[in-house]
């Protein structure tokens, strides 16, 4: 569950934090659930226990691309 930080509850001064889980929602992931409201969890948690397939681990590809880059740009420095 991703839970965008909203203005309309005072946690933020803008709604900037919406954009990047919109992004995600077009992803089409039933394994992610964008949290707009607050009584969304609750059903999100109910559908999730109904469901009767497995759940793996998910790799977290995007921190192993991340130290990658970061070794090239320090090798092309050097």
């Amino acid at each position: 569950m991703i839970f965008p930080r909203r203005k309309i509850y005072g946690i933020h001064g803008t709604d900037h934090q919406v954009e990047i889980p919109r992004a995600i929602e077009e992803r089409k992931d039933d394994h992610i659930f964008i949290v707009y409201e607050e009584e969304q969890p609750k059903a999100n948690i109910a559908e999730v226990l109904t469901r009767k397939q497995k759940t793996y681990p998910v790799a977290n590809v995007g921190r192993v691309n991340l130290i990658r880059a970061i070794r090239a740009f320090i090798q092309d420095q050097n």
